[in-house]
Formats: structure tokens, C-alpha cells, sequence
């Protein structure tokens, strides 16, 4: 029995010293790029110390956790930064503010969380929702711009940021997209002049509008989406939202249709939509599709080509799931509620 435990002794002691020896390459710096009442925003950039890291592509991680929860140093994320930094890129992981979390409370103090969520009707639950999404759309303005000032102290090309957003980030990244080439005042108040990012990656991501279906006044950079068309968190086509029978203006838009439009428009974009998939769309893609995603910078962003890219996966090995979406998926999906 001593000959098979050496054995994995040894292969445990390698795992770790590959381990250290790839990580050792990264380093990680901490800023605050802005402070907002009472909460404190920091990023976090990983570079490589090792080499001359100046003016390298900036990856832009905005996490999910349903507007209430969820941190930029998050286990899945980690492991994906490093490996970014080691094929060439400077990454920068965000704090945003969590607008439900300032509404609703604590979602662990459940007594105290469902008695509040309970005292919001419809339509002021649906107006904390565009609100809490506009605030983390402040937010990854306000660092973007932070960024491009420290650009030479960071390390990073300012033409070349590429917010990638997950679940709640990815909505957060595609509605921060739609604001620039709609020229909203959040956009022009929060960001440098003539700004716009050099391509988009959303994983598991939405835009939700109050006045109908998008628009996209100009044709908005390069985007990446990944989503699963059984997702029950975030639409993946679109959901129509409706207050007992009666239809409002209110929308939630999901990759597939936000597709369909930057088709129309022959706007270039990269639609990674996986058959029976979940909301582990949402960040598998960090874990399984990297080279996807450096693919689409290779293609799109430093080759600047006009692409319209579909991939389609299917896993013969998953069995059929639910596609049907309502807004009350998204609340059941990340508050437990009804």
C-alpha cells in the first residue's frame, strides 16, 4: 500500500509546485478608483511581473451575483485572470455597487430579506431592478474612466478595454454598450469623450429597457455572447413583462435577440449558444471556452474583421430542459421568491 501513496504524494507535490510556478507569475495590485457615500470601490489588476507588460489589452471583469451578491475575487474568476495574464493580457477585476443588496438587505437574513422584498409592488420592484442595473453601469463607467487615466501607470492600452461580465455583469457590460452608442447622459457624464470600448464579452447577459424594444443608434463594438437557451435566470431570447394582464413597455433582451438586431444592422458579433445549457453559461466560458475568447480578440478586435459568427453546441449526453422564460424565472432564480 506505501507504493500507491508515494505515488500520489509525488503527482499532489507536482500539482502544487505547477501550481505556485504558474501563479508566480502573476501580480496583483489593488486601487480605489472611487468612493460613493458610504461604499468604497476598488479594482484589482493582474499583470505579468516578470515581463514588459506595457500597453497590453485590458480585460474588464464584472461579476454576477444577481445585483445582490458576488465579489471581484471570486474563485471561478481567479484561475481565468491568471491564464489571461499569461497569454498577453492585463486584467482588471471591479467592485459595483449591489443595488438590491441596499434595497432588499442581506439575502442570508431571510426573515428580514422576504419581508422586505414583499413590500415592493410590481412596477417599484421593476424600477429598483433598471435602477440597480444603471448603478452598476455607473460603476464600470466610473472605473473604465479610471483606467484610461492610469492607463500608462497600469500598463494598459486605453483603446483596447474589453469589459467581460457575468450573469449580472454581462447584463451590466451589454446595457454599458447600448447607453455609449445611444449617447445616453450616463454614458457622456461618466465616460471619456469619443469613448467606447473595443469589443464586449457577456456571459449569460440581457439588456433590460422601459421603452420597448432596444435600439442601437450606431453600430456598438465587437460582441462575444455566450448563453445556454435553457438558461432560467436570464433570458436568453426575450421576455415581455406584464403587470397581472396588462402589457408595459418593459422588456428584458436576451443574446438571441440582440443578435438578431446586430445582424440587421451588420454589426460584428460572435453568438456562442450552447442547447440545453443553464445559467452555468455564466461562467463556464472562463473554464472551457478560452480559446473562444482569445479567438474573438485575435479576429475581431486586433484584426478589426467584420464578422457574423454563430456556433452552435449541442451535448448529446443532456437530457431536454425547460426553455420557457418569464420574469418570474429571473426572481425565483436568484431571491428564492415567487
Amino acid at each position: 500500500m506505501q507504493q500507491p501513496i508515494r505515488y500520489i504524494l509525488v503527482l499532489f507535490s507536482f500539482s502544487l509546485a505547477y501550481s505556485a510556478s504558474t501563479y508566480a507569475q502573476s501580480n496583483k495590485k489593488t486601487f480605489i478608483y472611487s468612493i460613493k457615500e458610504s461604499d468604497t470601490l476598488r479594482l484589482d489588476i493582474y499583470s505579468d511581473k516578470d515581463v514588459d507588460t506595457a500597453n497590453r489589452p485590458c480585460i474588464l471583469y464584472v461579476f454576477g451575483g444577481g445585483f445582490i451578491g458576488g465579489k471581484r475575487n471570486d474563485k471561478v474568476g481567479i484561475p481565468f485572470f491568471q491564464e489571461m495574464v499569461k497569454k498577453g493580457f492585463n486584467v482588471v477585476a471591479i467592485d459595483y455597487r449591489l443595488g438590491f443588496r441596499k434595497a432588499f438587505g442581506n439575502p442570508r437574513d431571510k426573515e428580514n430579506f422576504k419581508a422586505n422584498l414583499s413590500k415592493y409592488k410590481p412596477l417599484q420592484f421593476l424600477d429598483i431592478f433598471y435602477g440597480s442595473i444603471n448603478m452598476a453601469v455607473e460603476d464600470l463607467f466610473d472605473a473604465t474612466c479610471y483606467i484610461v487615466n492610469h492607463a500608462d501607470e497600469l500598463h494598459i492600452n486605453p483603446s483596447r478595454i474589453v469589459p467581460l461580465g457575468s450573469s449580472a455583469g454581462a447584463i451590466t457590460v451589454l446595457q454599458g454598450e447600448n447607453y455609449i452608442v445611444n449617447n445616453t447622459e450616463l454614458a457622456t457624464k461618466h465616460l471619456p469623450e469619443g469613448f467606447n470600448y473595443a469589443g464586449i464579452v457577456s456571459m449569460a447577459g440581457a439588456i433590460f429597457s422601459m421603452k420597448g424594444d432596444i435600439k442601437w443608434n450606431k453600430n456598438p463594438a465587437p460582441i462575444l455572447f455566450f448563453h445556454g437557451d435553457a438558461d432560467q435566470q436570464v433570458p436568453y431570447d426575450k421576455v415581455r413583462i406584464k403587470v397581472f394582464i396588462f402589457p408595459l413597455k418593459y422588456g428584458f433582451y436576451g443574446s438571441k435577440h440582440i443578435v438578431k438586431q446586430l445582424e440587421k444592422g451588420k454589426s460584428p458579433y460572435w453568438f456562442y449558444s450552447v442547447e440545453n445549457a443553464g445559467h452555468e453559461m455564466s461562467y463556464k466560458p472562463m473554464m472551457e471556452n478560452i480559446n473562444e475568447i482569445t479567438s474573438f480578440f485575435d479576429k475581431y478586435i486586433f484584426k478589426e474583421k467584420t464578422l457574423s459568427t454563430i456556433t452552435e453546441v449541442t451535448d448529446y449526453t443532456v437530457l431536454e430542459k425547460k426553455k420557457k422564460f418569464g420574469f418570474a424565472n429571473y426572481l425565483k432564480g436568484n431571491f428564492g421568491g415567487e
